[in-house]
Order: C-alpha cells, then structure tokens, then sequence
C-alpha cells in the first residue's frame, strides 16, 4: 500500500521535532517504516523546513505554494498600515492557504497515493485545506486553542479564521482518528465531531533502557514549553514549599518570553538558586533526563495527550500530572494525579515522592502501563486502520 505522510504541519508547527507534535508525527514515520515495511511511504514535505535526519533514506515530495508564516510576510507586517488592518493580514494568509492546497493537490496527482494521512492536522501551519485525490485519514490532536477562552479572545481575527477552516476541513477527512479518548471528547463536545478510532502516540523503548545520569544533583522535572495552561508557575510554588536541596529542572526553550518570566517568578518563590531552564535537549539526551529524575511534574490543565507522561511512565519515573484531561486518562491508576491549579495538591504530591517510601511500586506500575505505547503495537493499529479505510472507498 502506498501511504503518503502529510508532513508539512510538524516542520511548521514551530519548536524542534524533538518535542510535542513533531516527536508525535516523526515517531509514527519511523514506526510505521520499521514494523510495517510492506507499505511504500512518502513524505509530503515543504521546502527550506527541517527534517530530522533519522528520516534520511525515505521518500519525500517538496511541495511549494506561498507561505503566509515567513519571515518575508513579518517584516510585512511591521508596517503600521498592514499591521493595523487585520483584513489585509487575513486576505494575504487565505492566498497562502489556496496556493499551499493548490500545491498538495498537484504534488499528489504527479505521486499517487493509496491513502493520505495528515497527523498534525489542527495546528497551526498544517495547511491542510485540499481535496485530495485519494482516501484522507486526519489525526485529532487536541481542541485547546478553541477551549481557551484566555487564548481565543487575544487571537488575531486572521488566525481564529484559520482555525474555524482547518475545522471545516477536517470533518471532511475519510477517517478521524484521535490521538487519546479525551480529544475525541473534546472534538465532539466542541465541534460536534464524533471520532470512533483512537490512537495513542508511541513512545521509544530506549526510554526504559538503563542509561547513565547527566546530571549530578537530584532533581523533579517538567517538560513542556511553559505556556499558560502547562500551570509552570503551580509547579514553581509547590517546589519552593519543599525542604529540599533537590532542583528543579524545567526541560523548556531558552526563549526571550517565557525563560525570563519563569526565572522571575522562581526568584519571587525563593528557589532561583535550585530552579534551571535546560534549552534544547537533543532526543538521545532525553531518557537521562527522565530515568533519574525523583518524578516528573505536569500539572496541566488541558492536554490532548500529553506525551513526557507517556515518556516518564516508560523510563519508570515517578509522574505527577492531572487528574483532568488526557493526562488522567493516561495516568490512570498509575501517576500521582492531582487538582492541576491547586498549588498545595501538587506541593503535597511532590513531597509525599520525595520521601520515595512506595517510589519503586510507583516505578513498575508505570512500566507495565507505558506497553500500550510499543511502537510495534502502535504501527500494528495504524497499519489496520488504512486497510480498513481503503478497503471502504
């Protein structure tokens, strides 16, 4: 079967492939190329964005068209006229859209395809407004841009249009799959889209294999961007209420945002001396970081999935997360779940682990729960579902 990847929305999602959506979607490749080698796949990619290079050897197909995210159009739009006048900004995105579909739909009548499947669809740069001229599988990630008031309100009305369409777009899909039960909850509580298939992302076993600490002190780990709804300042505070001289180790970007006010907010709670934000963590790096840390705390408000609990659970590390969301569903029964705005919840977790009386239970308890993440399993459920779709058309 020949399987075309629509993989433009991980190369512009933003961020490293190592993290988030581009670790979901580079990890499904690499799954479905190694344990269903009787499928042919081709990569549908763009132009002057990254690849990692553990997808080097496998097929790809530029594909061009305008690009509304460039650096061209944000110097465009420092023109206080532009800038000013959302409707030009949302006119000049909308020819971008046409020109990129246009562009998928050409590149797929010159390769054709059994099947497409989009995995980053509804995300920001996915572009996935296009007819295709085959079966088209979408994966639902999460609906926390549309869930978040906080979010939605302060979005430019050209962006928020961008994302109704990508909506649109979407329950045209032959098939939606989600990526845990609580997105397809969320699809149709907040878009009425009823998803039956679902799912999850599959972790690298090397996660669980035994490698040697990179760093000397002990320490709790989060690992996310920081963003709002992450809760990142719950986690600072509940910290700053242990009597520790573990740290804690924020697994986030050394950006000129969001860095600085973690750092100020550490500070304000006492802890700036034992609080570290890591930067860029190189994938083969990772499984240390996890492993030998005390637990891994991601209080989360909203989640689709919540990829470093899976990774945590997989390592044998300790998880303190949510008790809502995606994150309980996949914690459950096995991770430390907790109110993720209450700041004593989370303290009293955080320090009921680090007395680490029952850390061991803890440990193998989510070993056995992180199997659903095989990625041999995971290819198997996928390599399933587009027979079963190409089968129906």
């Amino acid at each position: 079967m020949r399987i075309g990847i629509d993989f433009r929305g991980a190369q512009c999602a933003g961020g490293s492939m190592n993290r988030g959506i581009g670790r979901y979607v580079v990890n499904l490749i690499l799954d479905l190329n190694r344990y269903a080698p009787e499928h042919e796949l081709t990569l549908f990619v763009r132009e002057g964005f990254p690849i990692p290079t553990e997808l080097d050897g496998l097929k790809s197909v530029t594909v061009g068209g305008r690009d509304w995210d460039s650096k061209k159009l944000q110097l465009w739009q420092k023109i206080p006229y532009i800038r000013s006048r959302p409707y030009l900004r949302k006119m000049h995105m909308n020819r971008a859209i046409r020109s990129q579909g246009h562009a998928m739909e050409v590149a797929l009548a010159k390769n054709p395809q059994d099947i497409l499947h989009n995995p980053s669809a509804l995300d920001i740069g996915s572009y996935p407004i296009y007819t295709p001229n085959c079966p088209y599988v979408a994966t639902f990630l999460d609906a926390i841009v549309y869930k978040s008031k906080d979010f939605w309100e302060r979005c430019p009305s050209d962006l928020q249009s961008y994302y109704l369409q990508q909506v649109e777009h979407l329950k045209k899909a032959t098939r939606i799959v989600a990526i845990s039960q609580s997105a397809a909850n969320d699809a149709q509580e907040v878009f009425g889209i009823v998803i039956k298939d679902v799912i999850y992302p599959s972790v690298d076993p090397k996660y669980g294999e035994p490698v040697d600490p990179i760093l000397k002190d002990r320490y709790f780990l989060f690992c996310s961007v920081p963003d709002f709804h992450k809760n990142p300042k719950v986690v600072i505070e509940a910290f700053s209420r242990l009597e520790t001289d573990a740290k804690l180790i924020f697994i986030s970007p050394q950006d000129d945002w969001l860095a600085p006010m973690m750092r100020e907010f550490a500070e304000q709670c006492g802890v700036a001396d034992r609080f570290e934000i890591t930067g860029f963590v190189p994938e083969e790096q990772m499984a240390s970081y996890f492993q030998h840390a005390i637990a891994l705390v991601s209080p989360s408000q909203m989640e689709g999935f919540g990829l470093p609990v899976a990774q945590a659970m997989t390592a044998g590390t300790p998880v303190i997360t949510s008790k809502f969301s995606a994150q309980g569903e996949i914690a459950k029964d096995v991770g430390l779940l907790v109110d993720p705005n209450s700041v004593d919840e989370v303290a009293e977790v955080m320090i009921e682990v680090l007395a680490a009386s029952t850390s061991e239970s803890w440990r193998s308890t989510g070993r056995v729960r992180a199997e659903q993440f095989e990625p041999k399993k995971i290819a198997s459920m996928w390599s399933q579902l587009y027979a079963s779709v190409v089968a129906k058309k």
